[in-house]
């Protein structure tokens, strides 16, 4: 008997956009260094990911729409709306 699939946690998610994000700048630099795909994703600056778009700023920090949720009666409720 299987498991169901549970919807992906914000871990999951955030993994993903990583991964992709560190593929990009892979893809677009010949030089696979630490410190040369990091200023790669910092050049590259505006990605696409699986539920918002998020930006990296100078500092390589992500700059994306925060959420916050509390579970009402069962029920994930977005605390910020």
């Amino acid at each position: 008997m299987q498991a169901p699939h549970p919807e992906p946690f914000f871990s999951a998610i955030v993994s993903y956009d990583a991964m992709m994000m560190l593929a990009e700048a892979m893809k677009e630099t010949e030089d696979l260094s630490p410190g040369n795909v990091k200023n790669q994703i910092i050049r590259i600056e505006n990605f696409e990911g699986l539920q918002t778009s998020f930006t990296i700023n100078e500092f390589g920090d992500a700059i994306r729409p925060t959420s916050l949720l509390e579970i009402v009666n069962g029920e994930f409720v977005n605390v910020l709306d």
